[in-house]
């Protein structure tokens, strides 16, 4: 008799939470609809009723679109602070949802955050490459603040996705058009050109037990001009000059370096990655190249206490890695830093480390 009371006890707690939790999924669901069907006030609230009848087992991404809704409602109401604290939730919850991040991005750029939500719209299109009104602001953001290459890029994405994109936005057609007349020529037929100038300053790192010259180089010029060829790569052709004396001054001019080389480039646009702060060096892009030429290597006056005559010239085979980073103070000209590894073949072999400021300029 007692037992059948128990199990009678137990059979109807167990009925009252199913039906517990039959309600709180109907209430989910119908608050969860009404939170994305409403606009504003009524948004909100069905947005917050939605989230408090929310299962603690319900899934990360449909709890971000909760999140996602509110936020959205919150930036109807100008509550754009609670709209950026709903819509940092969602994307915590769902990080690889394009929409929130869009609207994040829209949310940062009401509290004038243009830099971040610049971010934000990066992250949107590199989800998803169709977002044309996320590459619309990015656009927008780009130009902001004064990322102008970046700017032109996106607007034409936009287009190409839409081709009656600017029908409806004659303000971000505006500043298309100031990027274009902006942008170098080369730049704005997406098919960029620039000249590098660097007097930089070397040093041996091998020059074998013959060799005998001054590590430290004190008068080196390198120069080079890049064509752009697909996208971040590049096609460079680099002329290197470099002299250094003979260790003892007595055995004449010494050592001088001729070399024009070719290779490719790759370089990394600030657009391609996400920093934390606005700063030059988020503008800046950096680069790496590798090049292979003839290295005319020349001994001049050199004393017959070592085994390489005066005047002994050869022409050999050598390579160069090197690294920089360039920063584009207006459009057209820029300032930036490189340091790059000689290799050469000769009879006696030697590395060349050398390095130093480049003024670069686009055409």
């Amino acid at each position: 008799m007692h037992l059948a009371k128990a199990c009678l006890r137990l059979l109807a707690v167990s009925v009252l939470i199913f039906a517990n939790n039959a309600i709180a999924q109907i209430s989910w669901d119908a608050q969860a609809r009404l939170c994305a069907d409403y606009t504003g006030q009524r948004a909100l609230d069905a947005c917050q009723q939605a989230l408090t009848y929310a299962p603690e087992d319900y899934p990360d991404a449909a709890r971000a679109e909760i999140y996602l809704d509110m936020g959205i409602a919150l930036g109807e109401l100008n509550r754009n602070s609670e709209a950026l604290y709903a819509l940092q939730n969602a994307v915590k919850l769902d990080p690889e949802n394009a929409k929130i991040r869009y609207n994040l991005g829209v949310a940062l750029d009401a509290l004038g955050h243009h830099w971040k939500a610049l971010l934000e719209y990066r992250k949107a299109v590199k989800i998803d490459p169709n977002y044309t009104i996320a590459w619309g602001n990015r656009g927008v953001d780009a130009f902001n603040t004064e990322r102008y290459e970046e700017a032109r890029t996106s607007f034409e994405t936009a287009i190409d996705l839409d081709p009656s994109y600017f029908d409806s936005r004659p303000a971000q057609e505006k500043m298309y058009g100031k990027s274009i007349e902006i942008a170098p020529k080369s730049v704005a037929y997406r098919r960029e050109v620039s000249a590098r100038f660097s007097p930089n300053i070397g040093y041996f790192l091998n020059v074998g037990d013959q060799l005998n010259v001054n590590k430290f180089m004190y008068l080196l010029f390198d120069g080079g001009v890049d064509v752009q060829i697909w996208q971040a790569w590049f096609a460079t052709a680099n002329f290197f000059y470099g002299h250094t004396k003979w260790q003892n001054n007595m055995q004449g001019n010494g050592m001088n370096i001729y070399a024009p080389t070719f290779g490719v480039k790759y370089v990394l646009r600030e657009d391609q990655w996400t920093r934390p702060k606005d700063t030059v060096l988020d503008k800046s892009r950096y680069w790496f190249s590798l090049s292979v030429g003839p290295y005319i290597t020349d001994l001049s006056g050199a004393a017959n206490s070592i085994p390489f005559s005066a005047g002994t010239k050869e022409v050999d085979v050598g390579a160069n890695a090197a690294a920089g980073v360039e920063y584009y103070f207006v459009p057209n000209v820029g300032a930036g830093l490189q340091v790059k590894l000689h290799f050469v073949n000769f009879d006696e072999n030697y590395f060349i480390v050398t390095g130093g400021p480049s003024i670069i300029g686009r055409f």
